[in-house]
């Protein structure tokens, strides 16, 4: 039986963000429009991560991929609202696009780079683009709801490594009712880099509120080390596979021993051939 909560976003880190927001502090842009602008956008982006990470334990991974877009768009939001002036009056009239946030606050970030070496600001470039293609109904965004299924009696033979049998899979679509462990994996990843990057955005946003509050300054730094240790390979630039990993590395149990457990390396899982 897989428990469903090892996949869930933690909320430690947005329970500690929301302690922040809840006090409607003043950003870096000390305007009663940045600061309303800042708390509602910061409120919709706890919301959205929330909303993510409960479809994907519920097995609703197409949907949960599909608000990544959304995501990164009140990241962005947020940045420009709390770092640059005159962003919140842009956002607060409808006339600012998350495409314009993104460039009006990148430069905020200074020289900051991954573990990898790639400039964060390139990164994040390199995301907006890539989440372009879960925006619509495509097959890249329905395939992360299928699954390569196979008969007990197949399952039995690839546990007993039995290498002459011709096994094949028959490619079935996930109306909710199992979790797919490996895409669900992956998306929780994202979810924990996507928290990450808010709470380090919350960091320099409230720079001010923060300096003069040294409890939540505290409680915010000791959550940001905890994350960036626990997630430190996350926190490359890779991006969603284009074939999902459940349908690339499946994992399947033994039918009389759910205990027993293997990831399998499909070769041609769309041609049904493992």
């Amino acid at each position: 039986m897989i428990a469903k909560q090892e996949f869930a976003v933690s909320t430690l880190p947005l329970d500690a963000l929301s302690r922040i927001i809840s006090k409607r502090p003043k950003p870096q842009v000390d305007t009663e429009v940045a600061q309303f602008s800042a708390y509602a956008i910061a409120n919709h982006l706890i919301f959205l991560v929330l909303t993510v990470s409960d479809a994907n334990v519920a097995g609703r991974h197409s949907a949960a991929i599909s608000l990544f877009h959304n995501v990164e768009d009140a990241l962005d939001c947020f940045g420009a609202v709390t770092l640059v002036p005159g962003a919140a009056e842009l956002w607060a009239n409808g006339d600012l696009k998350a495409s314009q946030a993104t460039m009006l606050y990148e430069g905020r970030l200074g020289a900051a780079k991954l573990s990898t070496g790639e400039a964060v600001i390139d990164y994040r470039r390199r995301l907006r683009s890539h989440f372009q293609q879960y925006e619509h109904c495509t097959p890249n965004l329905i395939d992360w709801d299928l699954y390569p299924y196979f008969s007990s009696e197949d399952i039995k033979k690839l546990f007993d490594n039995d290498t002459d049998c011709d096994i094949r899979s028959e490619i079935k679509v996930n109306p909710g009712d199992r979790l797919l462990s490996q895409n669900a994996n992956r998306i929780g990843d994202y979810l924990a880099a996507y928290t990450l990057e808010f709470s380090r955005l919350t960091e320099m946003g409230y720079k001010n509120f923060l300096e003069a509050n040294s409890k939540l300054k505290n409680e915010l730094e000791e959550m940001i080390d905890k994350m960036e240790n626990k997630t430190i390979r996350q926190l490359k630039a890779v991006y969603l596979e284009l074939l999902p990993p459940e349908m690339h590395n499946p994992r399947i149990q033994h039918p009389d021993n759910p205990a027993m457990s293997m990831d399998l390396n499909l070769t041609n899982p769309m041609g049904g051939e493992a």
